[in-house]
């Protein structure tokens, strides 16, 4: 029966490791040896979730030597393990700086309680050899090696929108943009890089009219392109084409609607930077520009079944918010969606679950970014419309 139960542990170990730092951490650390390697060195996730998973089960197997007398509540040889493994992905990415999660002062602690726990145990004896201890044994090993992995749990850095922006970094390293843009669809975090990586992602695959406000946005243009202080850090080679793409690289630092319209002025923008620029407008609610500019770009008349989903749903907004429109667009389809969306507003906006009846119907739509972002944005646009 001890023999089973030191098997069951190691499976469990192993299994847990080996995923935790494959499906969930490998991203985080290959920051993390990125910056402490000040670039010299990189991190397999592969080979490094299989490396670290080898030596923590080591560690295990030389507790276990020295406090033999553990034998009968074998899970908690494991517990160095798990801090190990704690303090190993506690380390939080910055920049090109990293520092070690507040959690730290906890070692010495657990240090000194483990060292009371294996002297208790060797005193007391608590679980005997004997036959109807089986199923207590095991029970209180697989609630031990529960405790360990809640505590990895704990302790890890776990900061969803830098998980997702690691990886959508990745993919986008490895040219893979339908991932990206299938990455966080249900999540409702985001950072400016992550936001910026997923309008790059889009471009790529020609949806950004049509699903670019189907994701939490951040940042406004401004995320538009790469911030100067990611110039230089792991995600840079996920951009590297980006200028490219959009037609021309810049000849100065500048900020991202003025490079999109330099370039458009320059006569060297392309069908991927004109979104890029109207994008920009919707995400910084520029309505009224958007309207000007749009007829450079696309037909705009009431059969424009081409025109880009966000673009039609914009162009909606536009005339109901306007006496005196640039342009004239109806799209039948849109203004019923768009009808429905505003009864259902005329309840009171504050009240969360209102919101959140709104956000489940129309969290995919540009009007439930431009209403609900912010609350002047909320305020202006309904007393403009009454």
């Amino acid at each position: 029966m001890i023999k089973l139960v030191r098997i069951l542990c190691a499976i469990l170990f192993c299994a847990f490791t080996f995923l935790y730092l494959y499906l969930y951490q490998g991203d985080v650390l290959t920051v993390s040896q990125h910056v402490m390697s000040e670039g010299r060195t990189s991190y397999h996730v592969l080979i490094g979730a299989v490396l670290i998973t080898v030596v923590l089960q080591l560690l295990q197997l030389a507790v276990a030597a020295i406090v033999p007398n553990l034998q009968y509540s074998h899970a908690a040889t494991y517990l160095p393990s798990f801090v190990a493994l704690g303090a190993l992905t506690s380390i939080v990415p910055q920049g090109q700086h990293f520092h070690i999660s507040g959690w730290a002062w906890f070692v010495p602690i657990f240090l000194l309680l483990f060292g009371f726990f294996v002297w208790l145990m060797r005193k007391l004896k608590i679980f005997p050899p004997r036959p109807e201890f089986t199923i207590r044994l095991i029970w209180v090993n697989l609630v031990t090696m529960v405790v360990g992995m809640l505590f990895v749990g704990l302790t890890g850095f776990g900061d969803e929108a830098t998980h997702l922006r690691l990886r959508a970094a990745r993919y986008a390293e490895q040219g893979d943009y339908k991932k990206i843009m299938q990455l966080g669809r249900k999540s409702q975090v985001a950072d400016t890089l992550l936001t910026t990586l997923r309008i790059y992602a889009l471009s790529q695959e020609g949806r950004l009219g049509d699903q670019l406000f189907s994701y939490p946005l951040c940042g406004g243009s401004q995320a538009l392109l790469p911030r100067l202080q990611d110039a230089d850090s792991l995600v840079r080679p996920a951009f590297a084409d980006l200028y490219r793409h959009l037609g021309a690289y810049p000849h100065r630092r500048m900020q991202p609607m003025e490079y999109l319209d330099l370039l458009h002025q320059q006569k060297k923008a392309n069908p991927a930077a004109h979104d890029y620029l109207l994008c920009g407008l919707l995400m910084d609610k520029r309505i009224d520009e958007f309207a000007r500019r749009l007829p450079k770009f696309y037909a705009v008349n009431d059969s424009a079944p081409t025109l880009p989903k966000h673009y039609r749903e914009a162009l909606t907004l536009y005339m109901h918010q306007r006496s005196n429109p640039v342009l004239t667009y109806k799209d039948e389809v849109m203004e019923a969606d768009y009808a429905d969306m505003r009864e259902m507003m005329k309840g009171n906006m504050k009240n969360a679950t209102n919101v959140s009846r709104v956000r489940d119907t129309y969290k995919n739509t540009y009007w439930f970014y431009y209403f609900f972002t912010s609350a002047n944005a909320f305020t202006q646009s309904v007393s403009r419309e009454n």
